[in-house]
């Protein structure tokens, strides 16, 4: 192979670098998805604490008190604030990290790519707090978990096509956590600490292996 080949050839890989870096959010962290998981351990833990459910037990729902007359359970109300609190903290841990990926790269964090990226995974995510409200509303509290998982596995499919590929995996075994957890509703807690904890740890390390070090 000459010069000229080979000045081809890199000319090509240079051209698909630019398509992939207009094209996809390549500033994702893993070590924020390694956080992300182990903030979810612990809020699970937290969830076990509040209901003071033995680390044996599985079925969560036998140690959800009641609800009151007034249709209130603070059971209900610390476990909704963990998730919550997760949630949002996910979201500032992934700002931080993708913004010192992004400087480290000469990439923005905020062009048209990012906000592709963020609208393909807020509209499922809304969809999903919605329905979350409805089925609180009915009390239908078995369900709650398995729709987390399903419409948050939605939301990285959906994005799943602005960033990593492994992004499209983990959305994938998300969804299917949240289907398995809508028939076996006993075993939501665990199914919801292996989607958003132990899933997001192993995402995280392939993401640092492959695209950080």
């Amino acid at each position: 192979m000459n010069s000229k080949e080979n000045e081809q050839l890199a000319a090509i890989q240079d051209m698909r670098d630019m398509m992939e870096k207009s094209t996809k959010f390549l500033s994702l962290s893993g070590l924020a998805g390694i956080l992300v998981g182990t903030m979810a351990m612990i809020a699970g833990a937290i969830v076990y604490r509040v209901l003071d459910m033995p680390i044996t037990h599985v079925n969560y729902l036998e140690y959800i008190l009641p609800f009151d007359d007034y249709g209130h359970s603070k059971q209900i109300q610390y476990l909704i604030l963990d998730a919550v609190i997760v949630f949002v903290l996910a979201f500032i841990i992934g700002a931080i990290f993708a913004k010192k990926n992004a400087a480290k790269r000469g990439l923005s964090i905020w062009d048209a790519t990012s906000r592709r990226l963020l609208y393909n995974m807020f509209l499922p995510v809304l969809f999903g707090a919605v329905f979350i409200f409805s089925l609180m509303y009915h009390r239908q509290l078995q369900l709650i978990l398995p729709v987390m998982l399903t419409f948050y596995g939605l939301a990285l499919f959906n994005a799943s096509k602005y960033a990593f590929d492994e992004i499209r995996i983990l959305g994938l075994l998300d969804i299917l956590l949240g289907l398995v957890a809508s028939f076996w509703v006993e075993g939501g807690l665990i199914l919801w600490m292996i989607g958003f904890g132990i899933l997001h740890i192993v995402y995280g390390s392939i993401i640092y292996s492959k695209y950080e070090k």
